[in-house]
């Protein structure tokens, strides 16, 4: 379920911060809280995803500190990880690919 709000609230002219507060707003509808939410020592709580390209992780970021206005063209990673402390987490990351009508799937991965 958050992988599909990730991914149809990604579209040109939306700021990367207002993604990821939509993404953490359905996490919050089921039921995990801050506490959930994926930090490291690159990221800060509230991270669902980030560019593609050479950094550790690469501008923009999909979090709700990055006021970044995405972009036609741009290629993202979606990133959306919850933490349980019962059985702990998972990553999976998926490339997309912004275009006119929003993002596209670059895998034929099942989702």
């Amino acid at each position: 379920m958050l992988y599909e709000r990730c991914l149809s609230a990604l579209s040109p002219g939306r700021a990367a911060r207002d993604v990821a507060r939509e993404v953490l707003e359905a996490a919050g509808e089921l039921g995990f809280g801050p506490e959930n939410l994926y930090q490291s020592p690159n990221v800060k709580a509230g991270f669902v995803g980030h560019g593609i390209g050479l950094g550790n992780p690469d501008s923009p970021q999909l979090s709700t500190e990055d006021q970044t206005v995405l972009e036609e063209g741009m290629v993202l990673t979606i990133e959306t990880i919850l933490r349980d402390s019962s059985c702990g987490s998972a990553r999976i990351e998926d490339a997309v690919a912004l275009e006119k009508q929003g993002a596209r799937r670059l895998s034929r991965t099942a989702i």
